[in-house]
């Protein structure tokens, strides 16, 4: 069963405002933008709460006793800069995804609300394609080629996932495409998997579930942003 929820609107005048000012935020960025090769990218280091919790322990309990471990390329003060400029980016991430999930939320609620309007006119359409032919042979033309479509084909299912959180879903579809339609990396791992067999998915990324992969484990590799995935499953 479908409602009209309503929003308030998304006016011309707040789009031109965020418009403007999102070009401005980009321009501000701009500098920091760095493209990572393949090779990069793959010898990086995913730090989320437990490594976190050793690099606060190093920092606190070894370096700051005794400085002369730092190695000869970082300084007590240029790394005090380091962690602060690695606090400082997660609260601006945490910042703009906030805004980002207020706007989630809101389109969510429109395209409801768009929905709601053409099923209805598609419903009374219906009833006056009773009368007039013409209106008829439209009906019958949307049904055939979306109604048949949609209750034919398997659809994926949606999940947010918290920043640090992992969770368990039963029931996956092997061989059936993992999505990560979020801006974190997920690693999934089959339960009571192997550690090495994890698959980590980038942002706008899928990969094939593995077969007897029914049931996975979801992590989502970021301590600020909360992901989002799809995945197919069983009836």
């Amino acid at each position: 069963m479908s409602f009209f929820i309503g929003a308030p609107p998304l006016t011309p005048v707040i789009k031109t405002a965020a418009v403007t000012d999102i070009a401005r935020l980009n321009t501000i960025f701009a500098p920091l933008h760095v493209l990572l090769t393949p090779l990069q990218e793959a010898g990086m280091v995913k730090v989320g709460t437990v490594r976190g919790a050793e690099i606060n322990a190093i920092k606190s309990r070894l370096i700051d006793a005794y400085p002369s471990v730092l190695p000869e390329t970082c300084t007590a003060i240029a790394l005090l800069a380091l962690m602060q400029e690695e606090k400082d980016t997660a609260s601006l991430i945490a910042m703009i995804m906030a805004i980002v999930g207020g706007l989630e939320t809101h389109l969510k609620i429109v395209q409801n609300d768009v929905k709601f309007v053409c099923s209805q006119s598609f419903d009374n359409a219906k009833n006056l394609g009773k009368t007039v032919p013409t209106v008829k042979v439209v009906v019958d033309e949307i049904s055939a080629e979306f109604h048949g479509r949609v209750n034919a084909k398997k659809v994926a299912a949606a999940y947010d996932i918290a920043p640090s959180a992992t969770i368990a879903i039963v029931g996956v579809i092997t061989d059936s495409i993992f999505t990560n339609v979020g801006l974190t990396v997920l690693a999934i791992l089959n339960e009571n998997g192997l550690i090495a067999d994890t698959i980590n998915v980038h942002p706008g990324t899928g990969v094939h579930i593995p077969t007897r992969w029914t049931k996975i484990t979801v992590a989502n590799l970021s301590a600020t942003a909360q992901g989002h995935f799809c995945v197919f499953m069983q009836a």
